[in-house]
């Protein structure tokens, strides 16, 4: 079984986790009550949490929100967890805290004799000039195109450096709260399972026989797949994890799909995100005979 880990903001609770319970379906969620504040100490907490629930389920997702995504990338999990769901991450945290100097007109070398003033600490200044962000994990950022706290470049930026996917939603805030911003995060989450084309992985035999480890529906999906297409498939080709997710896919997805292909090259979340979407020759075939997926690439 799988765990999915929430890790909420400066002001969030453990108990946000309940929302994101239905979209996970066969999966323990749990939030993190942690007790501190600062990267190196909360850092600590949530990897000492990430590696007790090492023990217990086969994979980690961690589900992060603002800055607890900035703790979340100090506690040397990425190696530990499956992937991340980051929303509105603090990805700037060194700029965060030198804007809020500014506006306290409180200089370094104030801070730096002082310690600390207000809100404002030497020792966290310098943690975070020390320690800039590592980050190796599969993560999907979820985005609010009116984020006062974090820049849109900074986050695209960090997203390009990570191969991290961005869902920006437009008109949204750092804090997700109101209910068509919790539908955004609830789609965009959604979103992931579905294919570039706008299929939904979920309801492919393939990856229903992957999921479940079903080597008879592998069988009859080859057996079908052979004759629909003239070739040799074996059941040991019926192994995928989905269009975009990670992890191993069929072999016409992997390298033989045009439509992904395109996807990929133009780095493009799905085909809604293209402007050609309704002209192009490429997914024309399935969404003008899936009502559906042309429904999924609009969301």
């Amino acid at each position: 079984m799988k765990c999915v880990l929430y890790i909420h903001g400066k002001g969030g609770a453990a108990a946000e986790c309940e929302f994101y319970k239905p979209l996970f379906e066969g999966c323990d969620v749990i939030g993190l009550d942690y007790k501190t504040f600062t990267p190196w100490q909360t850092g600590a907490e949530i990897r000492e949490e990430v590696l007790s629930l090492k023990k217990k389920y086969e994979s980690i997702i961690i589900i992060a929100n603002s800055i607890g995504a900035f703790f979340c990338m100090n506690a040397g999990i990425d190696g530990l967890i499956e992937k991340a769901y980051f929303i509105s991450p603090v990805v700037n945290m060194e700029k965060l805290i030198l804007g809020m100097m500014r506006q306290s007109n409180v200089t370094e070398d104030e801070l730096k004799e002082k310690g600390v003033i207000g809100d404002l600490s030497w020792e966290y200044l310098c943690y975070v000039r020390e320690h800039p962000l590592k980050w190796d994990a599969p993560t999907h950022i979820i985005y609010g195109e009116n984020d006062i706290l974090v820049p849109y470049e900074a986050v695209k930026a960090f997203a390009e450096k990570h191969g991290a996917s961005l869902y920006v939603m437009k008109g949204g805030e750092h804090w997700f709260h109101t209910d068509e911003q919790m539908d955004f995060i609830r789609r965009s989450i959604m979103k992931n399972n579905i294919a570039y084309c706008g299929l939904d992985c979920e309801k492919c035999e393939a990856y229903i026989a992957t999921k479940n480890n079903d080597n008879a529906l592998r069988q009859k999906v080859a057996k079908l797949w052979s004759e629909l297409n003239g070739v040799s498939i074996t059941p040991d080709m019926i192994n995928c994890e989905g269009c975009r997710a990670d992890g191993v896919k069929t072999p016409f997805c992997e390298s033989l799909c045009r439509i992904r292909q395109c996807g990929l090259e133009k780095k493009y979340n799905t085909c809604g995100d293209c402007a050609q979407l309704e002209s192009c020759e490429k997914v024309g075939m399935i969404i003008k005979n899936n009502a559906e997926a042309l429904d999924n690439l609009k969301k």
